[in-house]
C-alpha cells in the first residue's frame, strides 16, 4: 500500500485558488557556471523569515568575508553575486559533511534543518507537468522584500529537465528500490545517480520510508517555486511547493584558510 504523506505536514506549503503570484520579468537567458567546493566547510545560517531575505542573508554573509569561497553568479553584464547552493551541490554538502565525520549527531547536523536551493521548480498552468532548472536566475536576483507565493513566468520560456507528476509516485514516500529511478529525484540531482545512491543509503539508514517529492497538481498559473531538501524530522523529503513567503534557510560554504 502506497503511504501518503498526512496533508497536515504539508498544509502550510500548499497553494490555493484564492493566492496570486507576482509577475516577474524574464531576462535573456544565462548559461548555468559549474561550481566545485575545495577546503572549505558548510555553515547553517540562520533561518530568515521568507525565501528572499535568506537569500539576501547568504550575501551579506559573503560579502562579509576576507576570501569568500561561496559560489558566484555570472550575470549578462559581467557582474557577479553570490547564489545560493543548488538542490544537487545541497546533496552533495550533506552527504560529504556526512561522510567525514565519526560521531552520530555530528555527522547529522547538515540533515536537522530544512536547507533551500537556487534550484527552480517550475509548473505548467493547468498540468501535472513541470520543470527542473538547477541554477534559477529567477529566484537568486529575487528582491529581498518579495513576500509572494510564487514568481510568475511563462513555462515555456525557461530550459528544464520536464517531468510530470501523472508519470510517477509524487507525493508519497518511497521504498529504498524506489529512488535511483524516481524521474523527479534524477531531474533535481542532475543525472548523478551516484550522488543520489549516497544520499539514499543515509537517507534510508535513519527512516524505513522516506524520500518523497512533493510537487503541485494543475496549478492555475505557470509559477516558479524553490526545491529544497527537507529535515530529518520530515523524512529526508525533496519539496517543491512551498510558498516563497516561507523559507529563508541556506548553507553557507566558508573558507577554512
Amino acid at each position: 500500500m502506497t503511504r501518503y504523506i498526512d496533508r497536515d505536514l504539508l498544509g502550510h506549503m500548499m497553494w490555493k485558488p484564492e493566492e496570486k503570484v507576482a509577475p516577474q520579468q524574464l531576462p535573456p537567458p544565462i548559461l548555468q557556471q559549474e561550481w566545485r567546493p575545495t577546503g572549505g566547510t558548510y555553515i547553517l545560517l540562520p533561518q530568515q523569515s521568507t525565501y528572499a531575505q535568506g537569500v539576501d542573508a547568504l550575501k551579506e554573509a559573503c560579502k562579509a568575508e576576507a576570501n569568500p569561497a561561496h559560489p558566484q553568479f555570472v550575470l549578462n553584464d559581467g557582474s557577479r553575486v553570490y547564489r545560493p547552493l543548488t538542490f544537487k551541490e545541497t546533496i552533495e554538502a550533506q552527504v560529504t559533511d556526512y561522510e567525514n565525520h565519526k560521531d552520530p549527531e555530528e555527522r547529522l547536523r547538515l540533515f536537522k534543518r530544512q536547507n533551500d536551493s537556487c534550484t527552480g521548480i517550475v509548473y505548467q498552468a493547468g498540468t501535472t507537468k513541470f520543470k527542473i532548472v538547477p541554477i534559477c536566475l529567477q529566484l537568486i536576483t529575487i528582491y529581498k522584500d518579495f513576500n509572494g507565493t510564487a514568481l510568475s513566468i511563462k513555462y515555456d520560456d525557461l530550459e528544464g529537465v520536464e517531468v510530470d507528476r501523472a508519470a510517477g509516485k509524487y507525493t508519497a514516500w518511497l521504498l529504498k528500490d524506489e529512488v535511483l529511478t524516481h524521474e523527479g529525484w534524477r531531474a533535481a540531482v542532475e543525472g548523478d545517480i551516484e550522488l543520489l545512491k549516497a544520499y539514499r543509503d543515509i537517507v534510508f539508514a535513519e527512516r524505513n520510508t522516506a524520500m518523497a517529492f512533493a510537487v503541485l497538481d494543475r496549478p492555475t498559473d505557470d509559477q516558479i517555486r524553490f526545491l529544497f531538501a527537507s529535515h530529518i524530522y520530515n523524512n529526508f523529503n525533496a519539496v517543491g511547493t512551498l510558498n516563497l513567503s516561507f523559507g529563508g534557510s541556506f548553507l553557507h560554504f566558508v573558507d577554512d584558510m
